[in-house]
């Protein structure tokens, strides 16, 4: 199976994606602004963006909003995230390499390996952000910014956030994530 190959490179480049999308914002606003680090994805991981929120852009777009709720989607939901892809001159890791990669492995899926593939893609980008977040926060005071991967427009979009952050982050980020996450629930 060659998507086995295209895998460990995937792995490489989602790590240095990382490393590199979150240094050159975290060298704009400060780590200790930053407090969520998102990849998204879909359905078939056919393209993977970046996307990084802030406490200051949190703060200044949730300010006339009263209704915890709502702030609370708004700060996990990561199209209202600060910085994305194309805030960086480091993104043709993502629009190039990494699209390159995920690419040849949908050469790959059919109907019988889909599931199978689907499912080493998003483990494969969960281990690389796990080991981004621990260089990340190696050696630095914050380890409470929360990284996770999200699915977009899918049925399974909440079980993998959480599913994500529960793999990559401390128990204790967890767990705020979840109470919050639990807030927000109650209402909607």
């Amino acid at each position: 199976m060659i998507y086995k190959e295209s895998l460990k490179i995937l792995n490489n480049l989602v790590y240095e994606g990382v490393l590199a999308t979150f240094n050159s914002v975290e060298k704009k606003v400060g780590i200790e602004d930053i407090f969520a680090y998102a990849l998204f994805t879909n359905d078939s991981a056919s393209y993977l963006g970046w996307t990084i929120n802030t406490n200051s852009f949190y703060q200044s777009s949730t300010k006339k909003i009263e209704n915890i709720q709502e702030k609370i989607g708004i700060k996990w939901y990561y199209p209202q995230f600060a910085f994305g892809s194309g805030d960086t001159q480091e993104d043709d890791l993502f629009n190039s390499k990494i699209a390159n990669v995920l690419a040849n492995i949908q050469k790959e899926m059919d109907d019988n390996n889909f599931l199978d593939i689907q499912s080493d893609v998003y483990e494969t980008i969960i281990t690389a952000l796990k080991l981004a977040k621990t260089e990340i926060v190696k050696n630095k005071e914050n380890d409470n910014i929360v990284f996770f991967l999200a699915i977009a427009d899918s049925d399974a979009a909440e079980i993998m956030q959480e599913y994500s952050i529960k793999k990559i982050n401390s128990q204790s980020c967890f767990e705020n994530f979840q109470k919050e996450m639990k807030i927000f629930d109650e209402v909607v």
